[in-house]
């Protein structure tokens, strides 16, 4: 399939032991196809075929490459990258320019130096002219002939490297990268050995260089800087006078004459292990992560770590680029000036840093009171030496400074809800002479988490913080704050900013526990997220500003009995914000008395009890009746509002459960929403069909899934990729192919053995779709929608199907099998008598697509 038949092209290889070939097509496509469709053109037998200028597929860590083929999904074909590792024998996996680790089938990688080559293979063998001559890699050359197609002949450049025994890869002057034939490639009267580094000034760290060559991309040739370190055995890492740091290749650099060397070496480092809490203080791997910490996973190699960071991914950096956190350089930190690099004569000192002057030199207020910046290679962190004043690390709650000075005056107990003033400046931030009220405590010393009146949340050493004087005169009322029982599935909101990565102000819901205390949050944004405890507050209670300084509530007549899912009326004031006279309905409690409410503008408010009184008609109205239990098929209307997304009022049809009780509808808009099940009730004298969703097997690790629902947040519907655990009894998180992990309903997930897809046979099971259609057989051909099938049945016609009455059908005999496109195709039948195929099909032939098995519509190319 694919409409291809009739188009050409060049074979680039074979995907499979049966020679079905990948053709680059004329129109810039690269295509796997059925050899049955693929008819060879006639060949020149007067001229020879010359040597291929093509990388044989010999792959390795660390080398550049181009995606130039589609067979793994994704959409990442054209883009560029670097490889890793080999997830096995043959398939690597690519760091992308983006970021991205993606494994690749090796079918759809090439060597990027090749990529460009577009030689025709009918020409003559190129004359050699005169006497061999001897190419290397490193040489400047001309382009002398034009038997390489692409109009190249008098360009210049310097070589690469050699795409096979005598044919090199040049990078020509105008930055394009393309493989000559030897016969067209002229040395020119000043070889590129000129730009090695003699072997009588060895590289060191400290060096004052020039870049000579242009080996290394970026355009950086005649710039000068200094060596601070090497990112392997030979090639340096090159502090650019404009400010940049880039890793170079050895025979890009060159000594400057008579520079005074000095060894700048950089401190002396622990060795890197699994299991390491790192931060990314460099910026030589790609990726821009610099700044960002994580914890070390794996090795790429012998040095050069894998590293999971905080905001999920998971990146390969350069063992350059590591730094231990125990060892990592931030405002606060103590340190020794253990380096005479920067002048001053300051060797020896000790102080802390205020701030950085770059990104990585940091300015440091020594212990005689001067402030000077230093490079960053002088400066050692040392943990040992007693701080005056020591900066709480935003990685973790605040170890507690030295007692507040005398003249401090501090409440004899600070406690949750106290209005508080920061009379202290130990905590840094400047927020000082602010006010605020304490939310919580952030570790056992009682030092506080403040909730200022501009809406930060910050956690302060308790020396920093007076409680305002209380009004004895008023007892202070109950807190309507939620205690901090946090458990899976619980939305919640980001309040507090422990955990680095920005995430303050975020909301989401709760997928795990990392440890006894501290969440993993699924965000809204789909990103999953280890959180500290202190810095998520549940959602219902994070918009209570309410002062704890006013008299309790008087009591209105006698006590009323409140309850979760009653509909509400704001009659009393106590309760900040301005809310009397609104309505809503009661989603839970925040303690033992005081409501959480969502009223009917969308605001969720925590309220004194006193301030709620129950309207004529209670929310027990919305509750679907005991004698008509839900089920799938039904049609529903949707009655309460619990639910998010403002649904209330639409009608729809049942189509599953994401648990025990609550039901995904269907709506009439085309939207499939989860509800809780409060919120649904079945329209009187509907016909209730049980329509089954197709039995699935049991989900397992290791397996690979599609993900075919949009029941779970984060917008994957459509992707692949495998089972790596599971958030509770049922409900998986999946590794997709685009490197993030997500947490799925299991109702989204479907066993890819399961999955339709456009070519798929199936079998009609349901009858749901109208037309006597159950038991026939046919293959998917499109989707009407985001998950209901268009299908072709056997006896010719073509109908839309509801997904539920479609089952995959493997052992059913497809007329016409489609490959899936994340897999080589398997062949098919015999080609039919009528085809005429060359003896044989081989790599460079000029093909025509003479068929149309192989979806995209290339026939006749």
């Amino acid at each position: 399939p694919g409409g291809h038949k009739g188009k050409k092209g060049s074979i680039s290889q074979f995907v499979d032991a049966d020679n079905n070939p990948q053709v680059r097509l004329d129109d810039g496509q690269v295509v796997s196809f059925y050899k049955s469709d693929v008819r060879g053109e006639p060949e020149v037998a007067s001229a020879p075929t010359p040597p291929t200028p093509v990388a044989p597929q010999v792959l390795k860590v660390g080398q550049r490459v181009e995606i130039t083929g589609s067979l793994t999904p994704g959409g990442h074909q054209g883009k560029k990258g670097e490889i890793t590792q080999f997830v096995d024998s043959e398939n690597p996996a690519v760091r992308l320019d983006s970021g991205q680790v993606v494994s690749f089938y090796k079918a759809d990688v090439t060597p990027e130096a090749t990529t460009k080559v577009t030689t025709s293979l009918l020409g003559a063998r190129p004359t050699p002219l005169g006497q061999p001559q001897a190419l290397k890699v490193g040489q400047k050359v001309e382009i002398t002939g034009s038997t390489t197609p692409g109009g190249h002949k008098g360009k210049k450049g310097e070589i690469t490297q050699f795409v096979d025994a005598e044919n090199p890869a040049v990078r020509l002057d105008d930055g394009q990268v393309v493989s000559f034939y030897k016969a067209d490639v002229t040395p020119v009267a000043a070889p590129a050995a000129a730009l090695k580094v003699p072997q009588n000034t060895p590289l060191k760290v400290g060096q004052r260089v020039e870049i000579t060559g242009s080996m290394t991309p970026g355009g950086h040739k005649g710039k000068q800087g200094e060596i601070t370190s090497f990112v392997d055995a030979e090639n340096p890492a090159v502090r650019l006078d404009d400010g940049q740091t880039v890793s170079f290749y050895k025979v890009d650099v060159a000594p400057l004459p008579n520079t005074t060397t000095k060894a700048l070496e950089a401190p002396k480092s622990k060795a890197l292990k699994v299991g390491q809490r790192v931060q990314i203080s460099g910026s030589l791997s790609p990726g821009g992560h610099q700044g960002k910490r994580g914890e070390i996973t794996s090795f790429v190699d012998a040095e050069n770590p894998a590293v999971k960071l905080e905001d999920g991914q998971t990146a390969s950096f350069y063992k350059a680029d590591v730094t231990i956190l125990s060892e990592a350089l931030e405002v606060g930190r103590r340190v020794e000036i253990t380096g005479d690099t920067t002048p001053g004569g300051h060797k020896g000192k000790k102080g802390t840093i205020t701030q950085f002057v770059d990104a990585e030199n940091p300015a440091v207020q020594l212990d005689d009171g001067q402030t000077v910046s230093f490079y960053r290679a002088d400066v050692t962190a040392h943990p040992e030496a007693p701080a005056p004043a020591p900066s709480p690390s935003p990685s973790r709650a605040p170890t507690p400074p030295a007692p507040a000075p005398a003249a401090a005056v501090l409440p004899k107990a600070l406690k949750v809800g106290q209005r508080v003033e920061i009379t202290g400046s130990t905590t840094p931030g400047g927020h000082k002479g602010k006010k605020g009220s304490i939310s919580q405590f952030v570790d056992a010393d009682n030092n506080p988490q403040v909730r200022l009146d501009d809406g930060q949340v910050v956690s302060f050493y308790k020396s920093d913080v007076r409680g305002e004087p209380e009004v004895a005169s008023a007892p202070t009322p109950p807190t309507p704050v939620a205690p901090q029982v946090l458990k899976v599935g619980q939305r919640v909101e980001i309040t507090g900013s422990l955990t680095p990565g920005g995430h303050q102000g975020k909301k989401g819901e709760i997928t795990q526990f990392v440890d006894s205390e501290n969440p993993a949050v699924r965000l809204d944004s789909g990103q999953v997220v280890s959180f500290y405890k202190a810095d998520v507050t549940p959602e219902a209670t994070t918009k209570v500003t309410t002062s704890l300084l006013g008299a309790r509530p008087t009591p209105l007549g006698q006590p009323q009995a409140l309850k979760v899912g009653q509909k509400v009326e704001i009659t009393g004031s106590t309760t900040p914000g301005g809310h009397k006279g609104k309505k809503g309905e009661i989603t839970q409690f925040v303690d033992a008395e005081n409501p959480a409410v969502r009223l009917d503008d969308g605001q969720v408010v925590s309220f004194y009890k006193a301030d709620v009184t129950p309207v004529a008609a209670p929310a027990a109205a919305l509750k679907v009746p005991q004698n008509t239990p839900l089920k799938v098929g039904q049609r529903v209307e949707i009655t309460g509002s619990m639910t998010p997304g403002g649904h209330k009022g639409k009608q729809g049809e049942i189509t599953s459960f994401v648990d025990a009780e609550n039901p995904a509808v269907r709506l009439d808009d085309g939207q499939t929403v989860s509800f809780y099940k409060v919120d649904v009730a079945p329209l009187p004298n509907t016909t209730t069909k049980a329509l089954e969703a197709p039995k699935s097997k049991a989900l397992k690790v290791g397996q690979r899934v599609q993900i075919s629902g949009s029941l779970s947040p984060g917008g994957h519907q459509g992707k692949r990729g495998e089972i790596t655990s599971f958030v509770d009894a049922e409900n998986p998180a999946v590794k997709l192919e685009d490197g993030q992990t997500a947490s799925f309903y299991k109702a989204d997930v479907t066993i890819l053995s399961e999955a339709l897809e456009v070519g798929r046979r199936v079998e009609i099971t349901g009858d749901t779709t109208p037309g006597g259609h159950k038991g026939k057989k046919g293959t998917i051909t499109q989707f009407v929608d985001a998950e209901n099938p268009a299908v072709q049945l056997d006896d010719g016609q073509t109908v839309s199907f509801y997904r539920a009455d479609v089952t995959a059908h493997p052992e059913a005999p497809a007329p016409a099998p489609s490959p899936s496109p994340s897999r080589a195709p398997t062949p098919p039948a015999p080609a039919p008598a009528a085809a005429v195929l060359p003896k044989a099909l081989k790599v460079g032939q000029r093909v025509e697509i003479t068929g149309s098995t192989t979806p995209g519509g290339h026939k006749g190319k």
